[in-house]
């Protein structure tokens, strides 16, 4: 099974250490995407090469069948894989994940600071350049005041979450390594979210699995029911008390056993 996220790979060991089990008889391999922890920045791509890169991945590995998977902004990969692959990915899940941003009434449901970075990704990207190099910085050299100023706004699931000393690490590590080669990656990422994405949702033959917190601030969990309704077959749930940090960690075991399921 190949595992996708918005994590550096390196990291994906600490966050689950609350899977009660589940990853037993699991194999889970999650790279990073070029920009991002150890792998090389690449130009001009889209969201539609790293199905590519997957499938040299899973041919080196010798995995004929796999499931996929995407937490928050690897949902749009995930999804990638599963439409550019129906007959080898047996399923895919979306936890937290993002929706198409191509249509007004997505970006209307998110906070006006995710707007704004969002619109400066896509249509000013010298400012966007700029900001994100400032941030990259601050994050490099004071990565407990970000994960302070996140945990400030967030609902109690996810203050929960990040106050656990081994998650907190878990994050600040994966901070690092996300900006281990700048913010290139990041810029790059948010230019493809902000673009159409070469499919759409009703394309998808592979059957998902769909997890969304309902008190999500990040990616309100209207944008959760909007992929879910377009996706031809899909399994959703909405945690009532679950925020976007919380999800992944509180319900790894449960994501685990659904995407291992025989088929």
């Amino acid at each position: 099974m190949l595992y996708f996220h918005g994590f550096p790979s390196s990291r994906l060991e600490a966050r689950l250490g609350d899977a009660e089990g589940a990853a037993r008889g699991v194999r889970l391999i999650a790279p990073d995407r070029p920009g991002f922890g150890r792998s090389d920045f690449q130009k001009g791509r889209g969201l539609l090469d790293w199905p590519e890169d997957v499938e040299v991945l899973a041919r080196v590995l010798g995995l004929d069948r796999f499931a996929v998977a995407g937490v928050s902004g690897g949902g749009p990969y995930a999804l990638a894989v599963a439409y550019r692959f129906p007959r080898r990915v047996t399923a895919a899940g979306i936890v937290a994940g993002l929706p198409p941003l191509d249509r007004p009434e997505s970006l209307a449901s998110m906070s006006w600071l995710h707007r704004l970075v969002l619109d400066l990704a896509s249509k000013s990207h010298m400012v966007a350049r700029a900001l994100l190099r400032i941030y990259a910085s601050w994050l490099v050299r004071r990565p407990e005041a970000v994960l302070s100023i996140l945990s400030a706004g967030a609902p109690p699931a996810d203050r929960a979450v990040l106050a656990r000393p081994a998650i907190r690490e878990a994050v600040l590590n994966a901070f690092r390594e996300g900006f281990r080669w700048g913010s290139r990656g990041c810029l790059v990422d948010l230019e493809i979210f902000r673009k159409p994405w070469g499919f759409s949702l009703e394309e998808i033959e592979t059957p998902v699995h769909l997890w969304h917190g309902e008190r999500d601030a990040t990616i309100p969990a209207s944008l959760g029911r909007v992929q879910a309704e377009a996706l031809r077959e899909c399994a959703a749930v909405f945690h009532p008390e679950e925020g976007h940090f919380s999800l992944p960690i509180n319900r790894m075991g449960e994501i685990l056993e659904a995407l291992r399921r025989p088929e």
